[in-house]
């Protein structure tokens, strides 16, 4: 198909005029091997016929059966190893070492192995059961005389359509699962890997607190370049607690987690409940003199207190309560956990800043909006049915996020505001309340960042040069020129 749409694209002059003796010879390639894929084909009709005529178990049967496996075994692998001529390929293949390579297909042999074992036992099976006991006409297994004169009977015909039915639903039926075993044999695949990650410590893995570890490995994998002074057993450098303390206060502005929480999950005691934006880009503090100077205390976080195996299998795999420090939120905790699987993975050296490579993103997208409007998105009521009264799509996503509708309620409330702002409604979901621009201004980022997929990666990549800052405020090397002119 390829060769005949890059004849078709040439236009039929340049076709005429680069007739070479090279292209011909490899047009007429690219049609024997499409009529070799005619073969399987040919060699079930084969199989068939025989069976027919000598019964089940004639000798040329057998033979005709293995020479159709070989076929079809040998179609299957050079649709899995060649599956395109070296002559047709735009670019060449990304190179791999023979070890992923073997991997990769003992992964897909495995995958579509199970799969197609367990759709014979559990669908073609049964299918075929069906087809028996309603007594259809299986032309599969009819012969081609027996074809030629049952073709125009009713009955026949009225067969072949309910088998056929049959058996395209079962092929799509076949069809639609292959992503489903694909996440199977990624999600078991992944598990392997991780295992091995941590040198198969399968027992750490299912019963260590992780979430306790974050400080000591935090500082020994991604602050590797500070100067920790160890004034005791519980003593932590002052760049990581900046550095959590920050993490805390942005899953506060983006309202994950409570003020109560807030003052839970993080070390200092002067960390401002009412995050605004430039309280997210101050410097943060690295030298434990200073912080003295200013007399702030810090307490450790209660989810950074060790527990034994035991309290931390009851935590993980039993519902024994809400766990003491922990936030309510479920995204805060999935991004707590996952910040805790991470740094128990090998991680390597970090770059220091500004002795790091650069970093270019592009995101393709449509040309689509991808901020929320009042009228147009949020607002926008669809057509109201007979039985129920639909409310627009604010509602449902304040319903569906109602925990962090309320924390940005609340941050928005006790937020201050000037003369050019005006103050927020007390209103809840009352939207006809909220009247001024500014007010649905916040909302509108609020409801993207809920909504749009794109919203967010954008506003992640956008982001990312605070994080290299904080980066180089904790352990940046500001000696050199180039740190003299640091700027991300």
């Amino acid at each position: 198909s390829w060769v005949y749409a890059r004849w078709e694209v040439t236009g039929a002059a340049l076709s005429i005029n680069s007739c070479s003796n090279q292209e011909i010879l490899r047009t007429v390639r690219s049609l024997v091997c499409a009529l070799a894929w005619l073969i399987p084909a040919l060699t079930y009709r084969w199989v068939r016929k025989l069976e027919h005529e000598e019964g089940p178990l004639g000798g040329d049967l057998r033979i005709a059966l293995l020479l159709h496996y070989a076929v079809s075994a040998i179609g299957i692998g050079i649709g899995l190893f060649i599956p395109v001529y070296r002559s047709d390929m735009l670019w060449p293949f990304t190179p791999t070492p023979l070890q992923v390579s073997i991997g990769r297909y003992l992964f897909w042999i495995l995958v579509l192995g199970v799969k197609t074992w367990l759709s014979y036992h559990g669908l073609i099976k049964q299918i075929y059961q069906v087809i028996v006991t309603m007594k259809l006409s299986r032309i599969m297994r009819e012969a081609s005389l027996s074809v030629t004169e049952f073709v125009l009977n009713p009955s026949w015909t009225r067969d072949v359509l309910e088998e056929s039915t049959l058996w395209a639903v079962t092929l799509f039926l076949f069809l639609a699962d292959t992503q489903f075993w694909f996440t199977i044999g990624c999600t078991v695949l992944g598990v392997f890997v991780h295992i091995a990650q941590r040198s198969c410590e399968v027992c750490s893995f299912l019963t260590e607190d992780a979430v306790a570890a974050i400080p000591a490995r935090f500082r020994r994998k991604v602050l590797s370049y500070v100067n920790i002074r160890d004034d005791g057993k519980d003593s932590m450098p002052m760049p990581f607690i900046e550095v959590w303390d920050r993490i805390i206060e942005w899953l506060r502005y983006e309202g994950k987690i409570t003020n109560r929480e807030l003052g839970d999950l993080t070390f200092g005691s002067a960390v401002d409940s009412e995050i605004e934006w430039a309280t997210l880009h101050r410097t943060i503090i690295t030298n434990q003199d200073a912080y003295q100077k200013k007399s702030i205390k810090y307490r450790r976080p209660a989810i950074f207190r060790p527990t034994r195996s035991a309290e931390s299998c009851l935590r993980k795999y039993c519902p024994v309560g809400e766990i003491v420090g922990w936030p309510q939120n479920l995204e805060a905790r999935w991004r707590i956990s996952a910040l805790a699987r991470g740094l128990a993975l090998p991680v390597p050296r970090p770059y220091r800043v500004p002795y790091i490579p650069s970093i270019t993103v592009l995101i393709p997208h449509y040309g689509e909006s991808i901020l929320a409007v009042k009228e147009n998105e949020l607002l926008a009521r669809p057509q109201k049915g007979s039985r129920v009264d639909p409310s627009p799509l604010l509602s449902w996503l304040a319903d569906r996020y109602h925990d962090e509708f309320d924390n940005f309620m609340e941050r928005m409330d006790n937020k201050p505001h000037d003369s050019q702002q005006h103050a927020w409604p007390r209103a809840g979901t009352d939207w006809e309340l909220y009247i001024f621009d500014d007010h649905w201004d916040k909302i509108s980022l609020w409801a993207s960042m809920r909504l749009q997929t794109l919203w967010r990666t954008v506003t992640g990549m956008m982001q990312y040069h605070y994080a290299l800052q904080c980066h180089f405020e904790a352990q940046g090397d500001s000696s050199g020129k180039l740190g003299l002119t640091w700027s991300p």
